[in-house]
């Protein structure tokens, strides 16, 4: 048998095979109709988070995004003790902040607004000053973590970070700074 008559051969065999596959599969469709009451019995009850039956054979919806937190900072470098409040963005570690302000010793206290950064393994504060006082226009407070509960960087004023050192504490989450 020739390389062309094996090919016609298999393509024909496969071609009487494949129809009659998908009329037995028909046939057998058929003869045994789906039932609702056994497709609901044999289907899995799904919960929401709070307990409540949404359905079967339903996935639970996601929970929403938490919503935004609060976190109370003090930043010393012995003359200076300043407050930052600040609001964050939960959802993701580092926590991003995305808003908030500062207040206490910094100038024309607390005309100061929080204009990002992140708290996580380090500490990045940028905040501008909203004020008419004769201050500096931005702020930036950076550090990394170090027990207890706090950061040990440098901040400085107009663009630059590394102008003074600070201590800062982190006084707790969801609370009003002093």
């Amino acid at each position: 048998m020739t390389q062309s008559s094996r090919k016609l051969l298999l393509c024909c065999l496969v071609m009487s095979v494949v129809p009659a596959c998908g009329v037995d599969i028909e046939r057998e469709a058929e003869a045994q109709p789906a039932s609702t009451e056994t497709a609901q019995s044999l289907g899995r009850q799904n919960l929401s988070p709070s307990g409540e039956v949404i359905g079967l054979n339903q996935a639970p919806l996601p929970p929403p995004p938490a919503a935004n937190a609060t976190a109370c900072f003090q930043l010393n470098n012995g003359a200076q003790t300043w407050f930052v409040n600040a609001v964050l963005d939960i959802n993701a570690y580092p926590y991003t902040i995305v808003g908030g302000g500062i207040s206490g010793t910094i100038c024309d206290s607390p005309n100061w607004a929080l204009t990002g950064g992140t708290v996580g393994p380090g500490l990045t504060i940028n905040g501008t000053h909203t004020g008419a006082g004769l201050c500096a226009a931005t702020v930036s407070i950076v550090g990394p973590f170090g027990p207890p509960s706090g950061y040990a960087g440098t901040y400085g004023f107009n663009g630059v970070s590394n102008t003074f050192p600070h201590r800062t504490l982190f006084l707790g989450f969801n609370r009003a700074c002093p």
